[in-house]
Protein backbone atom coordinates (compact mmCIF):
# COMPACT_ATOMS: atom_id res chain seq x y z
CA UNK A 1 0.00 0.00 0.00
CA UNK A 2 2.75 2.35 0.45
CA UNK A 3 4.08 2.15 -3.00
CA UNK A 4 0.98 3.23 -3.99
CA UNK A 5 0.79 6.05 -1.98
CA UNK A 6 4.70 7.20 -3.28
CA UNK A 7 3.56 6.50 -6.87
CA UNK A 8 0.67 8.81 -6.12
CA UNK A 9 2.47 11.21 -4.85
CA UNK A 10 4.86 11.53 -7.27
CA UNK A 11 3.02 10.83 -9.95
CA UNK A 12 0.85 14.14 -8.96
CA UNK A 13 4.25 16.33 -9.12
CA UNK A 14 4.53 16.16 -12.71
CA UNK A 15 3.09 20.05 -14.24
CA UNK A 16 1.55 19.76 -17.71
CA UNK A 17 4.00 21.46 -20.29
CA UNK A 18 2.68 25.13 -21.31
CA UNK A 19 0.42 25.54 -23.89
CA UNK A 20 2.18 26.98 -26.80
CA UNK A 21 -0.94 29.31 -28.74
CA UNK A 22 -0.76 30.59 -24.46
CA UNK A 23 2.86 31.30 -24.33
CA UNK A 24 2.77 32.59 -28.13
CA UNK A 25 0.31 35.03 -27.22
CA UNK A 26 1.91 36.64 -24.45
CA UNK A 27 5.44 36.45 -26.05
CA UNK A 28 4.00 38.91 -28.76
CA UNK A 29 2.45 41.31 -26.41
CA UNK A 30 3.97 41.41 -23.35
CA UNK A 31 7.83 42.82 -23.65
CA UNK A 32 9.00 41.79 -20.29
CA UNK A 33 7.56 37.90 -20.65
CA UNK A 34 9.32 38.07 -24.32
CA UNK A 35 12.64 39.09 -22.87
CA UNK A 36 12.62 36.35 -20.15
CA UNK A 37 12.00 33.46 -22.59
CA UNK A 38 14.97 33.68 -25.17
CA UNK A 39 17.59 31.42 -23.99
CA UNK A 40 20.25 34.69 -24.77
CA UNK A 41 22.73 35.17 -26.35
CA UNK A 42 19.85 34.07 -28.96
CA UNK A 43 21.96 32.18 -31.70
CA UNK A 44 20.67 32.76 -35.25
CA UNK A 45 21.61 34.63 -38.58
CA UNK A 46 21.04 38.55 -38.97
CA UNK A 47 22.99 39.95 -42.06
CA UNK A 48 22.46 43.82 -41.60
CA UNK A 49 24.82 42.96 -38.95
CA UNK A 50 26.75 39.92 -40.26
CA UNK A 51 29.90 40.20 -42.48
CA UNK A 52 29.68 37.42 -45.84
CA UNK A 53 32.44 35.22 -43.64
CA UNK A 54 30.15 35.50 -39.97
CA UNK A 55 27.88 31.96 -39.75
CA UNK A 56 25.60 32.78 -37.02
CA UNK A 57 25.14 36.08 -34.92
CA UNK A 58 24.27 36.22 -31.40
CA UNK A 59 21.58 38.96 -30.09
CA UNK A 60 22.54 39.99 -26.82
CA UNK A 61 19.57 40.22 -23.76
CA UNK A 62 21.38 43.85 -23.21
CA UNK A 63 20.66 44.93 -26.85
CA UNK A 64 17.55 42.99 -27.27
CA UNK A 65 14.21 45.12 -28.84
CA UNK A 66 10.70 44.11 -28.52
CA UNK A 67 9.70 42.57 -31.93
CA UNK A 68 6.16 41.10 -31.49
CA UNK A 69 4.86 39.33 -34.51
CA UNK A 70 1.04 40.52 -34.98
CA UNK A 71 -0.71 39.27 -37.84
CA UNK A 72 0.93 39.06 -40.81
CA UNK A 73 -0.65 40.49 -44.25
CA UNK A 74 -0.67 38.04 -46.10
CA UNK A 75 -0.90 39.81 -49.35
CA UNK A 76 2.78 41.05 -49.17
CA UNK A 77 3.89 37.55 -46.75
CA UNK A 78 3.93 33.80 -46.73
CA UNK A 79 3.54 33.00 -43.24
CA UNK A 80 4.08 29.26 -42.22
CA UNK A 81 4.20 27.43 -38.69
CA UNK A 82 5.24 24.02 -38.14
CA UNK A 83 4.61 22.21 -34.94
CA UNK A 84 6.39 18.65 -33.85
CA UNK A 85 5.71 17.82 -29.93
CA UNK A 86 9.12 20.05 -28.40
CA UNK A 87 9.52 22.44 -31.32
CA UNK A 88 7.75 24.80 -33.39
CA UNK A 89 9.05 26.91 -36.43
CA UNK A 90 7.86 29.88 -37.49
CA UNK A 91 9.00 31.36 -41.15
CA UNK A 92 7.20 35.05 -42.52
CA UNK A 93 8.92 35.30 -46.14
CA UNK A 94 8.65 38.36 -48.64
CA UNK A 95 6.26 37.89 -51.91
CA UNK A 96 7.68 41.11 -53.35
CA UNK A 97 11.47 40.96 -52.08
CA UNK A 98 13.44 37.61 -52.69
CA UNK A 99 15.52 36.90 -50.15
CA UNK A 100 13.90 38.97 -47.24
CA UNK A 101 13.48 36.00 -44.86
CA UNK A 102 12.38 35.74 -40.78
CA UNK A 103 12.19 32.66 -39.10
CA UNK A 104 11.74 31.81 -35.16
CA UNK A 105 12.56 28.68 -33.25
CA UNK A 106 10.77 27.89 -30.20
CA UNK A 107 11.88 25.16 -27.99
CA UNK A 108 9.80 23.13 -25.10
CA UNK A 109 12.41 23.27 -22.37
CA UNK A 110 11.43 22.13 -18.93
CA UNK A 111 7.48 22.55 -19.61
CA UNK A 112 8.18 25.94 -20.69
CA UNK A 113 8.43 27.29 -24.37
CA UNK A 114 11.95 29.45 -25.18
CA UNK A 115 12.74 31.20 -28.30
CA UNK A 116 16.40 29.77 -28.96
CA UNK A 117 17.05 30.76 -32.55
CA UNK A 118 16.31 33.92 -35.20
CA UNK A 119 17.12 34.25 -38.41
CA UNK A 120 16.42 38.14 -39.85
CA UNK A 121 17.73 37.18 -43.69
CA UNK A 122 17.72 40.59 -45.96
CA UNK A 123 19.67 39.29 -49.17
Amino acid sequence: MSILILFACGHGNQASPEDFNSFYEKFNTDESFQKSRIIFPLRGINTDEMSVLDTVYYWKKEDWVFFPIAEIDTSQFNYSIEYQPALVTEEVVSKEFLGQVFRRKYELLNGKWYLTYQADVNL
